[in-house]
């Protein structure tokens, strides 16, 4: 262990160090992996015992009471679905670190690291970002968040190939309540016809010849057989009992120990009895089954692995270690999935012991019991996904109503941020300036210099995007108070200090905060460096405020003006008090249904609604008539001469993305994608009018058809260029390039993801939009009346369309994770099914699909060649 700072002994702090009251301690040296399931399970036990040593030494010495411990792994959990999980021994730490931070708030961080110099360099400055939980990726933060899984619904026709009748289904934990519940299921829903189920006793265990006869009533055989199942030598003489002619192809890992007790109570002991049979189990069971075949390895895990539960040190340890072992099956190929239940009502094993009380805490934290036929259709809600999708699944119950009032009273717990919508008042940090937009603009009417007033405001910039990317600006500010020059270089481009989608938002909304201005989600985009920023802010605040020898525009005009144009003024504000009085009764009406029908899956009524609403905003036909719309830079490819926005003859076109139509719609729907084509090929977004107050919505398609084909014209000004679009923006990119090809300006290529139309009736598509919506809704932008209101316009004015013919080489981006629609484009294209789903595919799969298009896009370019 080496402590960066905190004297316990009351002496001073090391000057040079940079984790203020921390210490840090590398919980996984470097080693090679362990060979086999056995190597795994001892490396396991070493690594919690020792850190259980470490984690009770650290609370029991009160000279440490104001220090924190940072725990350093690597490798040990994923920031991505695709990821592998490089030490798995560690994983298994994490859990139980996990449980103790809920024990001992504030006292214990926990660190992942992929060991580049970007990630050891920022590693400091992370560990002060206030988040319990990190990993660093090239430098980048990732930190752990629950979100939706969009799944299929349930078809007639489905049938259950996965479930082969004459196969062979292994169930550990056979004869206790949830291994009964999930045979008799399969029995009975899936057609399973041969049932192997694995327990301590075998045949001795209680009810065991029961459940056999019940089994065989349902039409299924079923063998209780006796194993240590933590055992390796136990579980591979298991697996010889199964029959040659009904092999072995799926695996259901029941089987697991409770064992509680807060961190100080545990021992090697206790940590070793629950390891065994759920970790130890499941590793062995992995390394013997890996060359079987099997279609499906599904582990019953924790939901308190990722929550973190006090007293289930052992036991969040163990259920760590099966998420982790899911997710490196995942990554190797290999069927793995990780359950990880909420609390399952019918008392078994693992609940019996749960007293009333500790219901009642669970329910007060968001956690309702699962009832037994709840806790069923999840699984099977699960088993449509396939059994390459998702790793780890979180099947829980969660009370709405409880979690909401968690989040507005600011108390939410963070891995459910990205899944409950936050007010906005308590969903930001408390930045580390103090102006408001009142001190703020007294601080500049003080200053008479313009250059002044401008580095005033850069030096604001530069300390919210420190914060923001959580340099400890506290500890290195210079003896001026102003940030070190290259901290937050002011000339350096946002992208290049480190910036993504959602600091991006967070820097757009502090800066929002302390000026009082309402600037757009695309900030930073617009104004792509610290210096930029700050010249745009002292524009839009000078002209709001005036200086001092020059009156604001406002106040020029009711100084100058007759008593007619003053009275006119008047009348004009009153009007618009009365209009905003009026109209936010209304909008928050419409707002309010909207979500109430989304809610209790009214779905078509709700987009109805908002269709309507949209006959009441202003309404453009001629694209002359509006700004024409910015064109906001999200990758570069080649280099160019100065001021050239696209380079002439470059070998890979430049890719212009038209927006989706949802609520949410804005720029960061590409932004992780095009960051995967950043260094090969220029990619750009256009926003479609109607989302901002003030702009109006277009009349029909032809008109934000013909607003689209004209800007791009002039934008790529005889350039080659491609289109795609995301979900409905796919409609935007055929609409636009059947006009285009009209018009003689032929795009080199064409690309849909995902995208579908709404010619089978709305509900399927605005579902799909509104779970994004509620998904993204405090991560983007805000969502509002506004916005909403152009969504239905939107699909108003798509109703019924179909795709005209195009002659451009088409591509359609098809997720293998969701519902695999046939494509709903009538002309010819090529279709490219790829990892993920509706939304995943531009997320956590971002890269991997920019990878597909560029390569897609190239291949194209050479045969035009």
């Amino acid at each position: 262990m080496v402590v960066i700072s905190c004297e316990p002994d009351g002496a001073s702090a090391p000057t040079d160090s940079a984790l203020t009251d921390s210490a840090l301690t590398d919980s996984a040296p470097a080693g090679s992996a362990p060979a086999d399931s056995t190597a795994l399970a001892d490396a396991t036990r070493q690594a919690t015992t020792r850190v259980l040593a470490l984690l009770q030494e650290w609370v029991a010495d009160e000279r440490l009471a104001a220090c924190r411990l940072a725990l350093l792994t690597h490798g040990s959990v994923t920031a991505t679905p695709d990821e592998p999980v490089s030490d798995l021994a560690h994983a298994a730490v994490w859990g139980l670190v996990r449980s103790v931070q809920t024990e001992n708030p504030d006292r214990f961080l926990l660190a992942d690291t992929d060991d580049t110099d970007a990630s050891r360099n920022a590693l400091p400055a992370a560990l002060l970002a206030g988040e319990p939980q990190i990993a660093l990726r090239n430098g980048a933060v990732r930190i752990p968040r629950m979100t939706r899984v969009p799944v299929r619904q349930p078809q007639p026709s489905t049938t259950d190939a996965d479930w082969d009748p004459e196969a062979t289904v292994l169930i550990t934990g056979g004869t206790g309540v949830l291994g009964r519940l999930v045979a008799r299921h399969l029995a009975t829903a899936h057609g399973v016809r041969h049932l192997l189920l694995a327990t301590r006793r075998g045949t001795a265990a209680d009810g065991a010849a029961d459940l056999v006869a019940e089994l065989a009533g349902l039409g299924a055989e079923a063998t209780v057989a006796a194993c240590d199942i933590g055992d390796r030598a136990a579980v591979a003489a298991l697996l010889d009992q199964v029959p040659a002619q009904h092999p072995l192809k799926a695996v259901i890992h029941t089987a697991g120990v409770v064992d509680d007790g807060i961190l100080t109570s545990l021992t090697p002991e206790r940590m070793e009895a629950v390891l065994h049979a759920k970790a130890f189990g499941a590793a062995h069971l992995h390394d013997l089954t890996r060359d079987a075949g099997l279609t499906t390895f599904t582990v019953f895990s924790s939901a308190a692995a990722s929550f973190g539960s006090p007293g289930q040190g052992n036991y969040t340890a163990a259920n760590a270690f099966l998420d982790a072992l899911m997710q490196h099956r995942h990554t190797q190929a290999l069927p793995g999935r990780s359950l990880a239940w909420g609390l399952w009502g019918e008392a078994d094993g693992m609940t019996r012991n749960l007293a009333g009380t500790d219901f009642a805490r669970m329910a007060r934290g968001g956690l309702l019991p699962l009832s037994n036929a709840q806790g069923l259709a999840l699984l099977d809600t699960a088993d449509r996904l396939g059994p390459f999708g998702d790793g780890l699944l979180l099947a829980t119950r969660l009370d709405a109503a409880t979690l909401h009032a968690q989040a507005t009273a600011g108390a939410l717990p963070r891995i459910l941020h990205g899944l409950i919508r936050i007010p906005a008042r308590r969903s930001a940090d408390h930045g580390i300036a103090t102006d408001t937009p009142a001190t703020l603009r007294e601080r500049l009417a003080g200053l008479t210099i313009p250059a002044q007033r401008t580095g005033l405001l850069l030096e604001l910039v530069r300390t919210h995007a420190a914060a923001v990317l959580g340099h400890p600006t506290s500890a290195v500010t210079a003896a001026d108070g102003a940030l070190p020059d290259d901290l937050v270089p002011a000339d350096t481009e946002f992208r290049d200090l480190g910036f993504d989608s959602l600091t991006a938002v967070e820097l757009r909304n502090r800066i929002n905060a302390v000026t009082g201005l309402r600037l757009p989600a695309t900030l930073i985009f617009d104004q792509p460096s610290p210096a930029a920023l700050a010249d745009h802010l002292a524009t839009r605040l000078t002209a709001e405020a005036g200086t001092p020898d020059e009156p604001a525009p406002a106040a020029a005009a009711a100084g100058a003006g007759s008593a007619g144009s003053a009275e006119t003024g008047q009348q004009r504000s009153t009007g618009s008090e009365k209009q905003q009085t009026r109209g936010g009764t209304s909008t928050e009406t419409v707002e309010s249904l909207f979500w109430i029908g989304h809610d209790t899956r009214r779905i078509e009524e709700s987009m109805a609604l908002l269709s309507a609403a949209s006959f009441f905003r202003p309404a453009f036909t001629d694209p002359s008539d509006i700004p024409e719309p910015t064109f906001v830079r999200l990758a570069q490819g080649e280099a160019r001469a100065q001021g050239e926005a696209l380079a002439r003859g470059e070998t890979r076109p430049a890719l212009i993305c038209l927006p989706t139509v949802a609520a949410v719609s804005s720029v960061y729907q590409y932004s992780r994608f095009a960051a995967g084509l950043n260094g090969h090929r220029d990619v750009w977004y256009v926003p479609a009018p109607g989302f901002l107050e003030g702009e109006p919505l277009p009349s029909g398609i032809g008109a934000v058809t013909r607003m689209f084909a004209d800007a791009i014209v002039r934008f790529t000004d005889g350039a080659p260029f491609a289109l795609a679009g995301h979900s409905a923006g796919g409609w935007f990119v055929y609409a636009v390039t059947s006009h285009l090809e009209r018009l003689g300006v032929r795009p080199e290529a064409v690309v849909t993801m995902d995208a579908y139309l709404p010619d089978d009736g709305i509900a399927p598509v605005a579902s799909a939009l509104t779970s994004e919506i509620f998904d993204r809704v405090t991560q983007f932008v805000d969502v509002d009346y506004t916005r909403l209101v152009a969504m239905g316009g939107y699909f108003r004015i798509f109703s019924g369309w179909s795709p005209p013919d195009i002659t451009t080489p088409a591509l359609f981006l098809r997720g293998r994770d969701g519902e695999q629609m046939p494509p709903p484009w009538g002309v010819p294209h090529t279709v490219l099914d790829i990892q993920g789903n509706h939304f995943t595919m531009l997320e956590q799969f971002a890269d991997s699909t920019a990878r597909h298009v560029d390569e897609w896009l190239t291949e194209i370019a050479s045969v035009r060649r």
